[in-house]
């Protein structure tokens, strides 16, 4: 879910911010040209506010190698996101840029706390959406970011902003993001490879024609798949161990109590999020049963009545489909599932009590004392 959620920011980034950005850096570097008078009344001022600091980040890169790493990120967004753009619907969606001057209090917390663990201050990003979710993504151990939607700044205490904030940042100290990217794309280079030397070996070994290659590929392809299952599987256990990780850290070094609130929250919210969606499928199952209906009715062929009543059929089915899913995951299990990237909310609270309790002692001697 974080990285859909990442890809969701990214694409905002890359079409609201990024073209500006590039035209501002090459008119930097372009000769003078006559004054437009509608140039500046064409974007408003909290754009050009954020035009501004983005122009600051790149100034203040220093270095040629800096400068170069900042330009690296935003190539790599833009190549992430060459397929995402067409589906995700950023249009309507802002992007900020938080900082001392807009957000002064999650500015200097997250500020404040990057210096704690001794880790570069990332990039801080506000999304304007309904979706309780905040997020982390380091590009190499000097430049970070992290995004927490404004539903979810608006939602939480300090306290609880305090201890979400230490989750992320503990995601940017422990390289998580690096590490799962690593994993995932070691699992699916090492898939292909294996795939094609299956291939080659056998059509050299046994003399297959080339014309059978095709048949064999196939079998290596399921095979592969075989493979691939449990692969999956231990990616998902790292996942899953790495948001464990980011928990202890948080729990750690801020109230374990607001952490485990500010979860609740989150569960809360996606909780209601799925039952408005499963209202939205019961709607659409709805109407295309009453399209099958209507159907029979219809004075056409049998073939073409045959034909469209596949088509509503594969529709209902679809909607029904992912309603099933949301239901299941409106149950919520007291256990994380092996393909789940995140451990159940329960299971993660009772970690925080137990890191509670070790703190409670841990300062309890000292207090007798």
């Amino acid at each position: 879910m974080k990285k859909l959620f990442l890809l969701l920011f990214l694409a905002i980034f890359t079409t609201k911010v990024l073209p500006d950005l590039t035209e501002t850096i090459k008119n930097q570097n372009a000769a003078p040209a006559q004054a437009n008078p509608t140039s500046n009344n064409s974007i408003t001022t909290e754009q050009k506010e954020k035009l501004e600091e983005f122009k600051k980040l790149f100034d203040n890169a220093g270095s040629f190698q800096d400068k170069a790493k900042m330009i690296a990120m935003l190539y790599k967004i833009q190549d992430e996101l060459n397929d995402e753009l067409d589906y995700l619907t950023s249009k309507n969606t802002d992007v900020t840029l938080v900082t001392e001057k807009n957000d002064s209090v999650l500015y200097n917390l997250i500020k404040e706390m990057a210096l704690k663990l001794e880790i570069p201050i990332p990039l801080i990003f506000s999304i304007k959406s309904e979706k309780y979710d905040a997020c982390a993504e380091n590009f190499d151990k000097n430049l970070s970011i992290i995004c927490i939607t404004e539903a979810l700044r608006k939602a939480v205490t300090i306290e609880e902003l305090k201890s979400v904030m230490a989750h992320e940042l503990a995601h940017i100290k422990y390289g998580h993001s690096q590490k799962e990217d690593f994993l995932i794309n070691s699992l699916i280079a090492g898939s292909t490879i294996s795939i094609f030397v299956v291939i080659l070996l056998a059509a050299k070994l046994n003399n297959v024609p080339l014309k059978s290659l095709l048949k064999l590929g196939l079998t290596s392809i399921i095979g592969g798949a075989a493979v691939a299952a449990p692969a999956l599987a231990s990616f998902m256990y790292v996942s899953r161990k790495c948001e464990t990780e980011a928990d202890t850290l948080a729990a750690k070094t801020t109230n374990p109590d607001s952490l485990a609130t500010a979860l609740n929250k989150l569960e809360k919210n996606a909780y209601q999020e799925n039952a408005g969606l499963i209202a939205d499928k019961d709607f659409f199952i709805e109407a295309y049963e009453q399209l099958i209906k209507a159907l029979e009715n219809e004075k056409i062929s049998s073939l073409k009545k045959g034909l469209i009543k596949i088509k509503l059929l594969y529709l209902k089915n679809k909607f029904q489909s992912h309603k099933e899913d949301y239901e299941e995951e409106l149950k919520g299990d007291d256990s994380s599932g092996i393909l789940d990237t995140h451990p159940a909310t329960k299971e993660r609270i009772k970690n925080i009590e137990q890191i509670k309790k070790e703190k409670e002692a841990e300062t309890a001697p000292a207090i007798a004392a």
